[in-house]
């Protein structure tokens, strides 16, 4: 689904606001799966692997996306 231009936001025209908001709309996502995932390795003496794994993703796309709101560095993925 093709939805460019679909978007509105608070901020108007400014699409390095509009980006901004997106940006941290998902780094609130991302917080929540982490501390999901945080409850349930507290509450196991063996967390599974997957979810080990799936932290450590989330850690290194939360650190991505936290660099991008802040104007860190540039990525270009494949």
């Amino acid at each position: 689904m093709d939805n460019t231009g679909a978007w509105a936001s608070a901020s108007g025209r400014d699409a390095t606001a509009d980006a901004r908001d997106t940006l941290c709309l998902a780094l609130a996502a991302i917080d929540a799966a982490r501390r999901q995932l945080n409850r349930y390795a507290a509450a196991t003496d063996a967390p599974a692997w997957q979810v080990v794994d799936a932290a450590d993703l989330l850690d290194a796309v939360a650190a991505g996306v936290a660099a991008a709101v802040t104007g860190g560095t540039r990525h270009a993925y494949p």
